[in-house]
């Protein structure tokens, strides 16, 4: 039994180094919300074709802009409120409000995910690029 250890120990293959696969990166923007206090939202659904560690990121455009965003589960319901207060099953969120908003967690199958973005800038449109990437 020593032997056939030793033996299974040099043959050992190497772990392969993870692949980071981008799956995503778009411009996207989201209305001004109306009036203080308000907020705006809108949301992008992204399939993931691989299982891992996915990442989620929005870098806008304003520096000052107040931005959150929270990546949910893509059978969550289209009513933002679900995703914002969260009563919807979220993978994660950044409510920051610093630029950019990221999120990562670990997606144990390939499927799809809605990523919500949402501003609170009173009066200020914002655009920016949502980039998902995935290491497996």
């Amino acid at each position: 039994p020593c032997r056939v250890a030793a033996i299974l120990s040099m043959l050992s293959v190497p772990t392969p180094a993870p692949v980071t696969t981008p799956v995503l990166s778009q411009a996207f923007s989201v209305a001004a919300p109306p009036y203080a206090g308000s907020w705006t939202p809108q949301r992008l659904d992204v399939t993931v074709p691989h299982a891992g560690t996915v990442t989620v990121a929005f870098n806008w455009t304003h520096a000052t802009s107040q931005i959150e965003m929270v990546v949910t589960k893509g059978t969550c319901s289209n009513n933002p409120i679900s995703a914002k207060d969260g009563s919807c099953a979220a993978w994660g969120a950044d409510r920051r409000r610093v630029n950019p908003a990221t999120v990562t967690f670990e997606m144990p199958a390939p499927g799809s995910i809605r990523v919500w973005i949402f501003n609170f800038s009173t009066g200020v449109k914002e655009s920016g690029v949502l980039s998902v990437t995935v290491t497996h």
